[in-house]
């Protein structure tokens, strides 16, 4: 039996989100910030600058908000923020398995044609 799920994205967990930028190679810094972007200001507690963004991203974990600012793809692809907000999505869901992979199930990570990512639980 499969289902298929759409999932709202918010970027809360910092510990997940810096493995998720360790894993995709996206330089970020922590702490309490204010980030200049070209609209003002941004506030947060993680900044990461994506490949080829001209501005960083911003991340009040908070609110799980982020503030980015690629001018309609021209200071930025913004695929490259969803290769990042998918692998958060894929490691939040890792994390919340482990349980499982306690108990003998494993957890498997396949890639699909169209660039999804499916993660297959089973035991």
């Amino acid at each position: 039996m499969s289902h298929t799920t759409t999932v709202r994205t918010e970027l809360r967990n910092l510990d997940i989100l810096k493995a998720a930028c360790t894993a995709l190679g996206i330089p970020f810094t922590t702490g309490p910030q204010k980030i200049e972007l070209f609209a003002g200001y941004a506030t947060g507690d993680l900044s990461f600058k994506l490949p080829g963004w001209y501005y960083p991203a911003v991340v009040n974990s908070q609110t799980g908000e982020v503030k980015l600012d690629n001018y309609g793809g021209q200071w930025g692809n913004i695929e490259e923020f969803h290769k990042l907000s998918q692998e958060y999505s894929l490691q939040v869901a890792e994390n919340e398995a482990a349980e499982f992979t306690l108990q003998g199930w494993t957890v498997e990570r396949q890639k699909q044609d169209n660039g999804d990512i499916l993660l297959v639980i089973q035991q």
